[in-house]
């Protein structure tokens, strides 16, 4: 049995994996001030509720954006399962060497995504994660990593706007039955979410264009890739767990089961 950890900046995913099947997840909330004990009580309570014995999880792999619950997601892993966890870096030796030693700086999470895509989809690929941040990744043909980019995720700038702006407040997350809103509700989410949608397709052409590609594979994943998607023009597949199943086939990589 695995434990896949991906820690990110708002919510942290626990997964329980064998052979490669995702049995459960659950999320909690990303707190970097969680000791080890106190995320052990968390996994001891979601595994029972699984109905999942403890001594059976003989590997654990992590991914985290959040520095500060590195430690306590360490020595939670060893104290109480007794394994020796595998953060998930650029440094590591990937046997696709998609990253070619460079981008050093790039988060676990989006090596992640681009690991499961690479592994499983065609390429070329873009691969776009709507979480706290809206990441793009790009494949090359041959899998090489191009590049990406980085924007404020959907739920990040729209709460950005409600606490700058004195007489706009929170809003269903749900398209309006009209582009141009005929109050402010309807109004705010026709600009948030086909502002999105449109940010998605413009941002797949530019990519495109720029790089003379036809991607095969657009990936989507995080909180609201499924609303986005069913709008989207050029999205082809979306995934809610794509990040869990990297951490899957990272850890398949590198960890050998016991």
């Amino acid at each position: 049995m695995l434990l896949a950890i991906d820690t990110g900046n708002t919510q942290t995913v626990l997964g329980l994996i064998r052979d490669g099947e995702i049995l459960r997840s659950w999320r909690i909330t990303s707190d970097g001030t969680r000791t080890e004990d106190e995320l052990w009580v968390y996994v001891r309570l979601l595994c029972h509720d699984a109905g999942i014995s403890i001594p059976d999880i003989k590997r654990t792999v992590i991914s985290s954006v959040v520095p500060q619950m590195n430690a306590g997601l360490r020595d939670m892993s060893r104290e109480y399962l007794k394994t020796d966890p595998l953060f998930v870096t650029p440094s590591l030796p990937f046997r696709h060497n998609f990253l070619e030693g460079r981008f050093q700086t790039l988060g676990a999470d989006r090596i992640c995504n681009m690991y499961a895509g690479l592994t499983a989809y065609p390429l070329p690929q873009i691969i776009i994660d709507f979480g706290t941040a809206t990441t793009v990744d790009v494949l090359g043909p041959g899998g090489k990593y191009l590049g990406g980019s980085i924007a404020p995720g959907i739920r990040t700038s729209s709460a950005n706007l409600f606490r700058a702006a004195a007489q706009l407040h929170g809003i269903a997350m749900e398209f309006p039955e009209h582009v141009i809103g005929t109050d402010t509700s309807s109004q705010l989410r026709s600009g948030i979410l086909w502002g999105a949608v449109d940010q998605t397709d413009g941002m797949v052409r530019r990519i495109s264009r720029e790089t003379g590609l036809t991607f095969s594979t657009v990936l989507s994943t995080g909180g609201l890739a499924e609303m986005v998607s069913s709008r989207s023009e050029t999205i082809t597949i979306t995934i809610p767990d794509l990040t869990l199943k990297g951490l899957t086939a990272i850890a398949d990589e590198f960890i050998p089961e016991s």
